[in-house]
């Protein structure tokens, strides 16, 4: 695990390749801002604690360490640099065989991207192995990051860390399109699921209370928008155990002697 200086926004889970351009574009955009920005550093990163990112995840760091981020690796990362047709050179760095400290085969990838005009400011991007690759046995000798020697490291600036999962699908901060950087936010199911349960759970709660319901009393309304955080879907799951807990007692108040 290691202590990453990370952009403040959030990008939503991308589970297939990204085209070099977009994320050129996003790196672009990026180091103009901070340029323009006197205090850029607290303005738009923080420090986070960053352990193992799951597939789909997706970050944009400065000057990160890259054997860090909690995987073990069984390849060299290769370099490729391409030339864009915006004028821009972008540098793509991949590993395609990362294991767990309890994984028997590599199961994740990952590639770093950064722009010539700002070369410490990284796009990374997790990607699962896909069933269809062959799997790669981890054996000792292979290991070229063991991810039991990736310990915390210090980020390059002093920020307060905040320590989150990474890459859950269920994690996203702030108002506007602008948070979400361009991409579909491919976790809304996930999020719309968990909030109709809850919500049916809430009218059942009242349906099956002692009280009598009052007179302003109405169903709970689906949300047609749902912009959340990680924390907003643990509360979600907490909520639900809550309810179905008190469901049940209220089903053993209600049960014949």
């Amino acid at each position: 695990m290691g202590i990453w200086t990370v952009a403040k926004q959030q990008i939503p889970v991308v589970l297939t390749e990204i085209s070099r351009d977009k994320i050129a574009e996003m790196l672009t955009s990026t180091a103009k801002s901070i340029a323009a920005s006197p205090n850029s550093n607290v303005e738009f990163f923080e420090q986070r604690a960053i352990d193992k990112p799951s597939d789909g995840s997706c970050l944009i760091a400065q000057n990160p360490d890259p054997d860090s981020d909690g995987w073990g690796w069984l390849d060299d990362e290769l370099s490729v640099l391409y030339s864009l047709k915006s004028g821009l050179q972008l540098q793509e760095q991949s590993r395609l065989l990362g294991f767990s400290q309890n994984s028997s085969v590599a199961v994740i990838t990952r590639k770093r991207y950064s722009i010539s005009t700002a070369p410490e400011i990284q796009f990374i991007h997790y990607l699962k192995i896909k069933d269809s690759v062959p799997k790669v046995t981890v054996t000792k000798d292979a290991i070229k990051v063991d991810p039991s020697s990736s310990l915390v490291s210090k980020a390059s600036v002093n920020l307060p860390v905040k320590k989150q999962r990474i890459g859950s699908g269920k994690k996203h901060h702030g108002k506007g399109e602008e948070e979400y950087w361009g991409f579909e936010d491919q976790s809304v199911p996930i999020v719309v699921s968990l909030a109709r349960y809850k919500r049916n759970h809430e009218f059942l709660n009242e349906l099956l209370s002692p009280l009598t319901p009052g007179k302003d009393f109405q169903a709970p309304k689906e949300k047609s928008e749902l912009k959340v955080t990680a924390d907003d879907i643990l509360k979600l799951e907490a909520e639900i155990e809550e309810l179905e807990e008190q469901n049940q007692k209220y089903s053993k108040i209600r049960a014949p002697n």
